[in-house]
């Protein structure tokens, strides 16, 4: 069994002074900060933005920092930063991004969703099919988005819940189907089962 690498570490060095107030810390830290990210995500903007970021989250934890132990605290909230920012290019239902992504209020036409062009060009039975088989919310909720053309944050309103929450119920909802329907082809162009 091959054994995993670790992540790249970050090498924050260690500070010239015992205590800092937070414009300080951000003089003596920026650029090493915004260096640290450029070697681990190789792009400058991305890097600059991600400097920022981190410093606006090390902010939140100004109250309860041990001097001592700075260096190791900026290491952590670094590297949570860099995945925060590696979700979101890479798109994950928890990201912000996800509002381009997964909301699909009928600008297309159903074009780039293939459940809506299901809902919109098949017969009622095959939405009955695909509802039988989710279960609960999901299942209303599938109505909701893809029946009655209701916006996400309709749906979000009407059930109580996130928009994070939303996507995870529809990418849920698009991979049940997906897998119900393997094999048929709804798509025109062939694109269902891809």
């Amino acid at each position: 069994m091959r054994k995993k690498k670790p992540g790249r570490k970050f090498h924050i060095p260690q500070p010239k002074q015992q205590t800092y107030d937070f414009t300080e810390l951000y003089r003596e830290y920026y650029k090493t900060m915004v260096k640290q990210f450029y070697s681990h995500l190789g792009n400058h903007e991305d890097a600059e933005d991600v400097a920022q970021d981190f410093f606006e989250k090390f902010l939140k934890y100004w109250k309860n920092i041990q001097w001592d132990k700075l260096t190791g605290l900026m290491a952590i909230v670094a590297r949570n930063v860099k995945y925060d920012h590696l979700r979101k290019i890479k798109g994950r239902p928890d990201n912000v991004e996800m509002d381009n992504e997964l909301e699909f209020e009928c600008h297309d036409e159903g074009i780039s969703d293939p459940i809506r062009l299901l809902v919109r060009n098949r017969s009622v039975d095959i939405v009955t099919e695909a509802a039988a088989v989710l279960e609960g919310q999901d299942r209303d909720i599938f109505m909701d988005f893809y029946f009655n053309s209701m916006a996400s944050e309709e749906i979000c309103e009407k059930y109580g819940i996130k928009k994070g929450k939303f996507y995870d119920c529809t990418h849920r909802i698009r991979r049940i189907l997906r897998k119900k329907f393997k094999g048929r082809d709804f798509a025109p162009d062939g694109s269902w089962n891809q």
